[in-house]
């Protein structure tokens, strides 16, 4: 279904719109426009072969393109993080500079005071506007920033220690980034040019342009990044790699060459996964869960842990000689993956795991009171329905509005909401957190507000009725 509908928005000059999509591939009755979009959304989201854009339509990334989207036409984002040379998990500075068509700055931040470095590296890093611009004081504040520019981009990063950096700093902050990215140490190697020391941005200029760049403000690493990004795609072109297809047809050639020999699965596995939201995990021979992530994207993540790599820190040497079986578990939505992840890390604390401690939020947004949100489920004749209590507790429950007991889930609805307080329990306060942070970037998804409904039996009929219009927007036998 999924490629199907690809082929329809590739098919359309003017676009296709959410309502048309899930009338037709989810068999919605003259669906409402908010439901459809945030269904369709739930399955189109991540897929760089189509974008939703300001006319509230579906377009192909590149209409017609036979071998995929076009490497000159991706939404490329270069991403500097400049991290303190002496303490390499400090972050002092961010530079996001989008590739195409122009080069132009999204995001320049310090997440320091940069007026408290010292006389040298203040010379070499610090302009006159970061003297006197507004600093960031909430962390979490900058990972939202960075996810909502990177949300819908292909991230390029000078190396893989970059990528780690920030993909760590913005998942210790409650966000989750895309799965799609680029390395330009791994961009070289299928050039076949001399490999830079990790992150050098100097080094790659001067073997893509010639040239080294004159030493620059922290703020404009991103631009040259951004410069080398386009030289390389356009070299990339010239031989012989016209598509993002054809780059990807590349890792899964590479993965093939891995020896799987000591695994209880193979590279033929990875290429059968699919390429949507999930939770994975790697086992050791003896049983023992080894690493456990999430992905937007779980046939690409598990995938790049097999790629050949310039650099290949310890721990990642670990997980591939240790690791021997893999379980994926399916998910519909992002916010379900993190949910489900946080609970099996915490149950199962994986060797290779970082635990990382979810802080009390510093930021203004505020909790939400009872409310059930809906999510996309991996069935799409299913919801996946998250009950929050406020400041309480969470749980996720499958809703299948042609087949559930009313008269069980009205006294689930009872139990939760109304029957006074919930036992607390340690990780109450991080699921909470989770949900409140990925609300805070989804304003616009479908919920219950159980706050404003009277009793059970109301809340189960407005669920019902929700649920049914977003499966197959047909409530005519449902009963409250």
């Amino acid at each position: 279904m999924h490629d199907d509908i690809i082929s329809l928005v590739r098919s359309a000059d003017n676009g296709v719109s959410s309502q048309e999509i899930a009338e037709r591939f989810l068999k919605f009755k003259t669906p409402n426009e908010r439901l459809a979009h945030a269904t369709v959304t739930g399955i189109l989201a991540g897929d760089r072969r189509c974008f939703y854009a300001d006319d509230k339509r579906w377009h192909a990334a590149e209409a017609g393109c036979v071998g995929g989207v076009k490497l000159d036409s991706l939404p490329l984002v270069t991403v500097f993080p400049l991290a303190n040379p002496h303490q390499r998990n400090e972050i002092w500075h961010f530079s996001l500079w989008k590739v195409y068509p122009e080069i132009v700055p999204l995001y320049n931040h310090w997440l320091i005071d940069p007026r408290k470095l010292g006389a040298e590296e203040r010379a070499l890093l610090v302009s006159a506007t970061d003297e006197t611009e507004e600093l960031p004081v909430d962390r979490q504040q900058v990972a939202a920033q960075l996810a909502t520019h990177l949300d819908k981009a292909m991230p390029v990063y000078p190396c893989w220690r970059d990528q780690a950096l920030t993909l760590h700093f913005c998942q210790a902050n409650g966000e989750t980034l895309t799965d799609d990215h680029f390395v330009m140490s791994k961009l070289l190697r299928l050039l076949e040019l001399p490999k830079p020391l990790p992150g050098s941005i100097a080094q790659v200029h001067e073997a893509l342009l010639g040239d080294a760049p004159t030493p620059t403000y922290a703020r404009h690493a991103g631009r040259h990044l951004a410069a080398e990004a386009r030289e390389i795609m356009r070299r990339l072109v010239q031989t012989g790699y016209e598509t993002l297809d054809a780059l990807r047809e590349r890792e899964q050639q590479e993965e093939a060459s891995f020896d799987f020999s000591s695994k209880s699965f193979t590279a033929a596995n990875i290429a059968q996964l699919p390429p949507d939201p999930g939770v994975y995990a790697f086992k050791n021979k003896a049983g023992e869960w080894l690493y456990i992530g999430k992905s937007r994207n779980v046939r690409q993540r598990v995938g790049s842990y097999f790629q050949a790599r310039d650099e290949s820190p310890a721990k990642l040497d670990r997980l591939r000689a240790e690791c021997y079986s893999l379980n994926t578990f399916a998910c519909g939505s992002e916010l379900e993956c993190l949910i489900y992840e946080y609970r099996l890390i915490s149950t199962y604390k994986p060797l290779l795991n970082t635990q990382i401690t979810i802080n009390e939020r510093t930021g203004s947004y505020a909790s939400p009171n009872d409310t059930i949100l809906l999510l996309p489920h991996k069935d799409t004749a299913k919801i996946m329905s998250l009950w929050y209590k406020k400041n309480e507790k969470v749980l996720l429950r499958e809703v299948d509005p042609n087949h559930d007991d009313a008269d069980e889930v009205t006294a689930a609805i009872e139990r939760f909401f109304f029957a006074g307080s919930l036992p607390a329990a340690m990780d109450n306060f991080a699921e909470q957190e989770i949900v409140l942070r990925w609300i805070a970037r989804n304003k616009s998804v479908p919920c219950i507000p159980v706050y404003n409904l009277a009793d059970a039996a109301e809340v189960y009929f407005a669920l019902k009725q929700e649920c049914a219009e977003m499966v197959n927007n047909d409530i005519s036998g449902y009963e409250h």
